[in-house]
């Protein structure tokens, strides 16, 4: 999937290999740009995650465990275009964040 997101410039690398958010550093929000150009992504991500939501729920549905799914996703999201599947990630772990799942333990 091309689109305007995409043809934004790399984020910056650590020199750790950690973002600074990990380690506690202050965050700021990200610059208008990039939040216009990711939005229209956005939405189609959540569109797209909602999809293989369903998706998973059937498989389980048929009997695959819970590994198996999580297999079946991740080879589907390997054959994905990488910022596609960063960027699906990403709506899916703000989603969670959202709404916490019970069986997730709280990191704090």
């Amino acid at each position: 999937m091309t689109t305007p997101a995409n043809d934004l410039p790399d984020p910056p690398s650590w020199p750790d290999g950690a973002p600074p958010w990990l380690d506690g550093a202050p965050r700021r929000p990200p610059p208008p740009e990039l939040v216009a150009a990711a939005e229209a992504d956005r939405l189609v991500m959540r569109q797209r995650l909602t999809e293989f939501i369903v998706a998973v729920r059937v498989l389980r549905a048929e009997g695959f465990t819970e590994f198996q799914a999580c297999l079946d996703v991740y080879y589907t999201l390997r054959k994905a275009d990488p910022l596609t599947a960063a960027l699906m990630c990403a709506v899916a772990i703000t989603q969670l964040a959202q709404h916490p799942d019970p069986y997730l333990e709280d990191p704090t």
